[in-house]
């Protein structure tokens, strides 16, 4: 009877071993799976982060370089529109001088209006750049973009000089002062445009 005993409580012990152990494993295994999911959710998290910062990194150059590309092409726009008038503007003298008056030429009219739209284009141009710039590079862009204006609104009070028979050299003046104040920002801008997105200006 003891024999017997002794063997029961053996098995018992044995079983209640095996119950223990496989209670153990499956709580062993749970932290394994729960710590494995962690670790994968963490890796979505962080390759999802990556992607968002590459998103808003491609956004803001595409900001930058979109102002840069317009305003570069304004000022171009300007120095053609500048040279254009003062051709016109001889050529206007010529005439007078000559009692063959003639409006300006075409040459001038199609660089005035090339003008207009690149000035046009660019006022649209900082709309993006306020999302993905800080204030202070912004701000420097606003303050091209007056220049451009300016510089841009001095070519009516020409026509206006030519129209009246008085010397446009004044205006003429102030837009070269503007335009070269413009050039000199614009390699500014870029250059400080440039350090802010992590890549040396050229």
């Amino acid at each position: 009877m003891e024999a017997q005993e002794a063997t029961l409580w053996a098995a018992g012990i044995g079983m209640a071993g095996v119950v223990l152990t496989a209670g153990l494993g499956w709580r062993s295994s749970r932290i394994s799976a729960k710590a494995q999911v962690d670790a994968a959710l963490a890796g979505v998290r962080e390759q999802a982060d990556q992607e968002q910062k590459v998103a808003i990194r491609t956004a803001q150059r595409a900001a930058h370089h979109e102002f840069l590309g317009q305003i570069e092409a304004t000022c171009m726009a300007l120095d053609r529109a500048l040279h254009v008038s003062k051709a016109a503007y001889a050529d206007e003298e010529y005439h007078r001088r000559t009692h063959l008056l003639a409006p300006p030429g075409p040459e001038w009219v199609a660089a005035k209006a090339r003008l207009e739209d690149s000035v046009d284009a660019l006022w649209f141009r900082p709309s993006a750049l306020r999302l993905y710039a800080d204030t202070a590079t912004v701000d420097r862009a606003e303050r091209l973009m007056r220049l451009v204006r300016s510089a841009a609104d001095t070519f009516y009070a020409v026509e206006d000089a030519i129209n009246e028979d008085l010397d446009p050299a004044p205006h003429y003046e102030s837009i070269q002062g503007e335009l070269n104040a413009l050039k000199g920002g614009i390699s500014e801008w870029s250059a400080v445009a440039a350090t802010s997105l992590g890549r040396p200006s050229e």
